[in-house]
């Protein structure tokens, strides 16, 4: 958890929405806290958080 706070989230693949032209839509979601993002990949170039930025459970919020 304390890598988490630093930002290294231990990010998994959930789905991959398959897009026109080379473009994908990533789900990964955080093993160790439970955050998901939805980054945006063109041809190999990952544009992290674009289509949703990492929100976290609320139970974590309470935490901090």
């Amino acid at each position: 958890m304390n890598a988490c706070k630093n930002g290294n989230h231990n990010l998994k693949m959930v789905y991959i929405d398959q897009r026109l032209w080379g473009i994908q839509n990533i789900v990964r979601w955080c093993q160790d806290c439970g955050g998901i993002v939805v980054d945006s990949d063109v041809d190999g170039r990952i544009q992290a958080g674009k289509i949703m930025p990492m929100i976290f459970p609320n139970y974590l919020k309470s935490l901090t």
